[in-house]
């Protein structure tokens, strides 16, 4: 799981009251990966790089956009969804029975 440490550091904040709050955000994105067919690299792995983007991308939206939607028709999470769709497409785990397809 990516650290608290540098999802502050991505998010820019240095106070600790959000701690619980970013925590919370840090197992969401995590789960989304994995509920999206992530396979989560470990942290040797080159991938593991993407990975901690596309939590920290996941968390950064979530933690700017408290709210479900815009006022905008949604516009605003668009760049999300393609820079997350990039993520998972470079970490979906295409083995079947623990042998790989393709």
């Amino acid at each position: 799981m990516v650290a608290l440490s540098l999802a502050k550091h991505w998010l820019r904040i240095d106070w600790d009251i959000e701690d619980e709050l970013i925590e919370f955000l840090l197992t969401s994105a995590d789960s989304h990966l994995i509920t999206s067919g992530c396979r989560i690299p470990e942290m040797e792995e080159k991938e593991y790089g993407t990975y901690q983007r596309g939590v920290l991308m996941l968390v950064s939206h979530w933690y700017n956009n408290r709210t479900g939607v815009d006022d905008m028709n949604d516009i605003l999470s668009k760049p999300l969804t393609y820079g997350i769709q990039d993520v998972i497409l470079k970490l979906k785990d295409y083995s079947i029975g623990g042998e790989s397809v393709g």
